[in-house]
């Protein structure tokens, strides 16, 4: 178990029971949610790698809420991700993504549909917009 603060906020988190958790996860095989996994890690690093520390794969998010923006591109406007932890003091922490002041990063002790049975908070992300690359219709 990792202990850290982030923005006031303590948690503990375990990175390897993350990963296993991430590995078996049902995905969402709809246009959107797929064209956000062929392409987020390499579009977004900095929300990668903010992710990587709590164990968590980018392209495995437990839910996406999206819309078409008309101009060939989708707004993921929220983006939730399941850690295996849980907070000790605290209950959100908010803030820009670093290089990236469009997209807003929360690490939250809430609940977001998923699969986990055990202590777990969310992080979540709000702003990420990304072209539609697949060949197929949306």
């Amino acid at each position: 178990m990792t202990r850290e603060t982030i923005g006031g906020c303590a948690l503990e988190y375990d990175a390897e029971a993350t990963r296993r958790y991430d590995r078996r996860i049902t995905l969402c095989e709809c246009a959107g949610c797929r064209n956000y996994r062929a392409q987020i890690r390499k579009r977004y690093p900095e929300l990668a790698a903010f992710l990587e520390r709590f164990g968590v794969d980018a392209a495995r998010p437990d839910e996406l809420s999206w819309v078409e923006a008309g101009d060939g591109t989708i707004l993921y406007d929220s983006v939730d991700y399941t850690v295996c932890g849980r907070f000790f003091e605290g209950t959100e922490y908010r803030a820009p993504l670093p290089g990236r002041p469009e997209t807003e990063a929360f690490i939250r002790d809430e609940y977001v549909p998923n699969e986990q049975t055990g202590e777990y908070f969310t992080v979540s992300f709000t702003g990420v917009r990304l072209p539609y690359v697949l060949n197929e219709p949306l």
